[in-house]
């Protein structure tokens, strides 16, 4: 609930105020029952429900929120401060055409309220609708040119459309007004990474573990008692991996650099990822992350979260080792899976993922499987199913469609990424979008075609439009031109797909 969002103006009303002081202090539910005691006062009072209604959005009921903003609009109607919560409520609940129709008639009401346009940008941005979240971010500025929200903003916009060196100017002048806020500082390691200064952008990236008011972290930090590794002291390290498994391997190509200057080095990962470590990297102890930890990291006199350790070794382009893959499969596992694969057919086995979060499409590194075909129709090909997680339905959808795509029933990669890996090894090539199969191809050294989703939705360790990845050298990644659009992608990999090796 906010002060400034009151719906009209008089004299300063204690109850509000004293909904708003409990409100604020985190006790919400003390709040309701000070505002609906008043109304069972006074009635339904106009500012009374706006107030309701506002402790009821910022708790995410945004259903009934709604309900009572148009009691409210009952009897003031053609106020802005309503209209624009109902249109962020409405977004909320992604009615987007209800939304746009309130932010305009918020604005039309005060034309001269920049925060009034700030919300019908935001609306059209949710919305998809680029071009007019930019217009309605020029009016801001128009109205207030020191605006640094609307800098933000007009920085993420361009960041949607590809223009990652406009969008990192706009986000500089955002930092002259905003300071060293952690969504913009965020936001300009994205950048900085994209455009290859990385020296620049790993200590911004440190604001990953800090969170904007009323937002959450991107990578939960850890509680160390052991202080931060400098890159040069010596003394038992503790690294602790972050963010999900496609990120733990990928930082795992770092652990070679940090052994070179600590010789004792404990890393603390996911469990699933314990015996693939300890088997490519036999001088490092691995754990399993655990609360309470496990004792041995316990034992550390020095501790790193492991993306933190580029900024001690990858400086550069020219800092990362030109290797032939950093983690090992079991290689008699492997050695069987290829054994039945290529049993299927004469063609070259090619593992197949399509989904970055498991069953579902909305995220925008996934490709829905209908857009396969021409990938499917290479008919020498005997073709693995790499994805992780529920895919009886894309698999009965393959049937359907007569493609042949062989489900091993054998391998869960959300069980047992050992036996996820030694299926990965025993591909002759790989194509998949960005998800932990890229990453697990590019660490085991196996070839394959990154698709790769354009914009801001690009992950920053692929950088900006580059064939190769410098991470991983078999990397060959494939750009949208645009984003949402799949089809050139996948009809130019389905005309150059390997022979059998």
């Amino acid at each position: 609930m906010s002060k400034k969002n009151a719906p009209a103006g008089g004299t300063v009303d204690p109850v509000l105020e004293a909904a708003h002081r409990q409100h604020a202090g985190g006790d919400s539910k003390g709040a309701l029952q000070t505002l609906n005691q008043a109304r069972a006062r006074r009635g339904d009072d106009p500012a009374l429900l706006f107030a309701i209604a506002n402790i009821l959005r910022d708790l995410g009921q945004h259903q009934g929120a709604l309900e009572i903003y148009r009691m409210v609009e009952a009897a003031l109607p053609g106020n802005a401060a309503l209209l624009n919560n109902m249109a962020n409520t409405l977004c909320a609940l992604k009615d987007f055409t209800g939304a746009q129709a309130k932010a305009a008639a918020a604005c039309a009401h005060e034309p001269g309220n920049p925060e009034l346009y700030l919300t019908a940008a935001n609306i059209a941005c949710a919305a998809g609708d680029l071009d007019g979240a930019a217009a309605g971010l020029r009016r801001v500025l128009e109205l207030d040119p020191a605006h640094g929200g609307a800098m933000l903003n007009m920085a993420e916009i361009l960041a949607d459309r590809g223009d990652i060196p406009a969008s990192l100017e706009w986000q500089q002048r955002a930092r002259a007004r905003l300071g060293d806020h952690p969504r913009l500082l965020f936001n300009m390691s994205q950048s900085l990474f994209r455009l290859g200064r990385l020296a620049e952008a790993w200590p911004m990236y440190e604001t990953r573990f800090q969170s904007a008011p009323g937002g959450k972290p991107r990578s939960v930090p850890r509680i160390c008692r052991q202080p931060r590794w400098d890159g040069a002291a010596q003394g038992k390290l503790l690294v602790w991996m972050e963010q999900g498994v496609g990120e733990e391997i990928l930082y795992a190509s770092l652990l070679p650099d940090a052994m070179a200057r600590c010789a004792d080095i404990v890393v603390e990962c996911d469990k699933r990822l314990v015996p693939l470590f300890a088997r490519s990297l036999p001088g490092i102890a691995f754990v399993a992350r655990s609360q309470p930890p496990d004792p041995l990291a316990e034992t550390a006199a020095l501790q790193i979260p492991a993306a933190s350790l580029g900024q001690h070794f990858r400086a550069g382009y020219a800092d990362f080792p030109a290797h032939k893959g950093f983690l090992r499969a079991d290689a008699a596992k492997a050695a069987a899976m290829r054994e039945i694969y290529r049993a299927l057919g004469k063609g070259p086995v090619i593992g197949v993922s399509w989904r970055s979060k498991p069953r579902t499409y909305e995220d925008p590194k996934s490709i829905p499987l209908g857009l396969w075909g021409p990938v499917f129709a290479h008919q020498d090909a005997v073709f693995v199913n790499l994805q992780y997680g529920d895919c009886a339905e894309d698999i009965a959808f393959c049937q359907q469609q007569g493609w042949r795509l062989h489900h091993d029933p054998s391998v869960d990669p959300l069980q047992n990424l050992d036996v996820f890996a030694a299926q990965v090894a025993a591909c002759d090539h790989v194509i998949t979008v960005s998800n932990t199969t890229a990453h697990v191809a590019g660490a085991l050294n196996v070839t394959a075609d990154v698709l790769v989703s354009a914009g801001k939705d690009a992950p920053h360790h692929w950088f900006e439009r580059r064939e190769n990845s410098p991470w991983y050298p078999s990397l060959k990644l494939r750009w949208q031109n645009s984003p949402g659009r799949w089809g050139d992608l996948l009809d130019g990999i389905a005309r150059t797909l390997p022979a059998r090796r």
